[in-house]
């Protein structure tokens, strides 16, 4: 009631407003203003959609609606909801659990009763169309009924046999006198029924394409069951017909109404174009089933190194349909199929764009997988940078559109977009510039993008993403998606559609088999303080020349003197205390250098924790210097964390978030404090920004995730910095164990 109260009052400025519709209250209208009209999610209501003809939304007066709406209006107070809408929430809200749908009567040019649901399964769509003498209002997606004693009897059926429906007693009273009279009516008849049309099944080229064309009432005695399952079927409620899509999915309904169709005109064509249609559910299923593929006998020559079998599967999809997301999640070697897929294509040259704290990564990648090739990493172009013309040119978002026409000159004849959600925004200067750049791709070229990211929960962000594809018209074009797919309609449509055409996908648990329990991962960074850490560098190198030139000297005194005289004089050297903090001086100084080197990759390394986590996956971040781990909680402030002076209860707290809340993805940890005695086996992925000198403080870290609890492979990611102390330290860790 209170949140109710507070909508009607409104002291802010009013630039939107909420009313119910007028004929039944069986829906809300929502207008909203100017400028706001973009940053309103009204479509993402339950069962929104733009009202035709007007710059109004309506949404159905259901109780599924009413704390969405609610919330929209709490979050946008310039929203007006007026009185009636307001007592109409109310209502809603106190209606039994499990109501879905209400009946209403209307008041238009005659009396109407009106059915509106959300949502609506399949059987009960089936039993709507089954109401004497209905129709279906497609401006507002309600169903109608006149108000004569045949269509009240059959909604006083529904609402026996569908308890999901909701009438009040009033209307229930109004159905049953109506029901009972001796065909009495309330209101003018609305004339006798037209003379039934002669059954058919026929061919029609629609709005919406193909559509194979039937009437509803032999649809629904024939095939009713297999009618469920079929996507993006409409009703027409002036002729009484289904219209159903001429597409592969509709095939086996579309069977089943031919070999049951006695009684009914088959037009020419019908038979023939249904037989096109199962061919194409063959290979529809055959594509859906490599999209999830773990083994194939597919196999890529040539490479440095061997595929797993899933991910010679990913191969073969990104080759049979040239232009896919390939969208595995992380750590299952997204990098090494698209690599391959280039590979068998001979997809030269081939253009890779990433984000910049990636770069060292594809380059790293390339030539480990694709011996003999050239690799061109574009750096900046204030430094001079140009592209070349190698086998396989990298190069990040930031740089794409400056040097788009130096890319458009290589003759591309692959593309591959890394982390392909940074595309998601239409409107960014990159995104136009990679459109273009794949759109230059030859179409027996590559164009592969690459994301860990659930794509189905925002499909708003995966429209961009398929217009870079090409694919955007198999899915029903821009106003198809905006209409359906963008409201959350239909996914599990949109999901196998993908699947069909352009996207393949398996999680670690698929392909757990085929995984070692643990395996360790090398992130190549780049630093942004390289001329500091030079420096540094420099000093560390001059030192130790410095130390061994002494050392020589020293060991050349020792020449010729009597064995007692050598250990004597060793001896003293030994004990020297200055001697002593001279042989430490050489750890000290290289301790200095792996703090500037973790200092340096800092901003690299949450570019590469914030895309990673955008994958939805948990990961448990372990540093050791201080400003490091503050560095890493002022990115991420709403992390957990254990930082090494945390109360007991603190750390405990943190824990428990971690493990418990699957909105909180990310665990900060300091390494002497978070590395042994936790158990963090919410996370499967764990990362590492410095490195100890002994492999089982590392060790020790990587099982706060792989320990008893953990029915998932672990993937340890060491984000090291190029061309500095972190390699040969790496290298030194991975010797020892």
């Amino acid at each position: 009631m209170g949140r109710r109260s507070r909508a009607r009052r409104h002291k802010s400025p009013v630039w939107g407003s909420v009313r119910l519709e007028p004929t039944a209250g069986s829906h809300f209208i929502l207008r909203v203003r100017g400028h706001a009209a973009d940053s309103v999610p009204v479509g993402e209501l339950p069962g929104a959609h733009p009202l035709p003809g007007s710059d109004k939304w309506v949404a159905p007066a259901v109780p599924a609606v009413v704390d969405p709406l609610l919330d929209l209006l709490s979050a946008h107070p310039g929203i007006e909801l007026d009185e009636e809408a307001s007592d109409a929430l109310e209502d809603l809200d106190e209606l039994p659990e499990g109501v879905t749908g209400t009946v209403r009567l209307a008041s238009l040019e005659r009396p109407w009763f009106t059915v509106t649901v959300r949502p609506a399964s399949a059987p009960l769509i089936r039993a709507l169309l089954r109401l004497p003498m209905v129709t279906h209002d497609n401006r507002l997606e309600r169903w109608l009924a006149p108000a004569q004693p045949d269509a009240a009897a059959g909604l006083l059926d529904l609402l026996d046999r569908w308890p999901e429906i909701w009438a009040d007693d009033l209307l229930v009273r109004i159905l049953e006198a109506l029901a009972d009279s001796a065909g009495g009516r309330l209101g003018a008849s609305p004339g006798p029924p037209p003379p039934p049309r002669p059954c058919e099944l026929r061919l029609e080229e629609g709005r919406d394409g193909e559509m194979v064309v039937v009437c509803a009432d032999c649809a629904a005695d024939r095939a009713g069951e297999e009618l469920d399952a079929v996507p993006g079927m409409r009703f027409d409620r002036v002729d009484h017909e289904l219209l159903i899509p001429a597409l592969p999915d509709s095939a086996p309904a579309l069977r089943v109404l031919l070999d049951r169709a006695e009684g009914v005109r088959v037009a020419p064509g019908v038979a023939e174009r249904v037989a096109e249609l199962e061919d194409a559910r063959r290979q529809v299923d055959e594509m859906v089933a490599l999209s999830a593929a773990r083994d194939t006998s597919f196999s890529v020559a040539g490479l440095g190194g061997t595929l797993r079998a899933f991910q010679r599967a990913g191969v073969e999809y990104a080759l049979r349909t040239r232009r896919t997301f390939l969208a595995d999640e992380q750590g299952l070697g997204k990098t090494v199929q698209a690599l391959a897929a280039v590979a068998a294509a001979g997809a030269y040259p081939a253009v890779v764009v990433c984000p910049a704290s990636l770069k060292l990564n594809w380059r790293r990648e390339a030539e480990r997988w694709l011996p003999g090739r050239s690799i061109q990493v574009v750096g900046r172009r204030s430094q001079g940078a140009s592209v070349d013309g190698a086998d396989v040119t990298v190069i990040n978002y930031e740089q794409l559109a400056a040097q788009e026409e130096a890319l458009a000159g290589l003759g591309a004849r692959a593309l591959v977009l890394d982390e392909s959600h940074y595309c998601k925004n239409p409107k960014a200067k990159r995104t136009q510039a990679a459109r273009r750049l794949a759109s230059s791709i030859d179409p027996d070229g590559l164009v592969l993008a690459l994301t860990g990211t659930p794509l189905l929960n925002r499909p708003m962000e995966l429209l961009p993403q398929l217009d870079l594809l090409g694919r955007l018209r198999e899915l029903g074009g821009y106003g198809k998606f905006i209409t359906t797919y963008a409201r959350g309609v239909d996914l599990d449509r949109l999901h196998r559609q993908l699947r069909a055409t352009c996207f393949v996908r398996r999680r670690k648990s698929e392909v757990l088999a085929q995984l070692p329990a643990k395996q360790r991962t090398v992130v190549p960074v780049e630093l942004d303080n390289r001329r500091e850490y030079a420096q540094a560098e420099a000093d560390v190198v001059a030192f130790l020349r410095e130390r061994a030139a002494l050392e020589r000297r020293f060991l050349a005194s020792l020449d010729g003197l009597a064995p007692e005289e050598r250990a004597r004089r060793i001896r003293a050297r030994q004990d020297d205390a200055a001697e002593r903090a001279l042989r430490a001086e050489p750890l000290v100084r290289l301790t200095a250098l792996k703090r500037l080197a973790a200092q340096g990759k800092l901003r690299a390394a949450v570019d590469w924790i914030r895309a990673f986590v955008e994958s939805g996956e948990k990961l448990v971040v372990f540093a050791h210097h201080r400003t490091v781990l503050e560095g890493l909680v002022a990115a991420f402030p709403e992390a957990a964390h254990i930082l090494g002076d945390d109360e007991i209860a603190d750390r405990q707290t943190a824990v428990e978030r971690f493990q418990s809340d699957v909105r909180c993805q990310l665990m900060l940890c300091s390494q002497q404090a978070g590395g042994f005695g936790l158990t963090l086996t919410a996370a499967s992925n764990v990362a590492f920004l410095e490195l100890g000198w002994n492999p089982a403080v590392h060790d020790q870290a990587e099982d706060r995730c792989h320990r008893i609890g953990q029915s998932r492979q672990v993937t340890a990611w060491y984000l090291l910095a190029a061309g500095t102390v972190d390699e040969p330290i790496g290298e030194l860790i991975e010797h020892k164990r």
